[in-house]
């Protein structure tokens, strides 16, 4: 199972290269894989973002995006 689903996942990955402009804008600010993964995974964890063009948009540009809303902790 685990190998299907890291299978299922760099499928996804690939499509998103090939297919998404702001996925791969995103991707080339960052230069490196893997800085770009672990951007992406603290976004969604200090983040509440309403959509996959935000994220990418926010990575991509930076500041110059709209920066998503923080999480409500009270």
């Amino acid at each position: 199972m685990f190998a299907c689903l890291t299978m299922l996942a760099f499928g996804i990955d690939q499509l998103q290269k090939a297919r998404c402009p702001l996925f791969r804008a995103a991707q080339a600010r960052k230069g490196r894989a893997k800085c770009f993964r672990e951007d992406f995974r603290s976004m969604f964890t200090t983040f509440r973002l309403p959509d996959w063009d935000t994220s990418c948009r926010a990575l991509a540009f930076g500041h110059e995006a709209p920066v998503p809303a923080p999480f409500d902790t009270s």
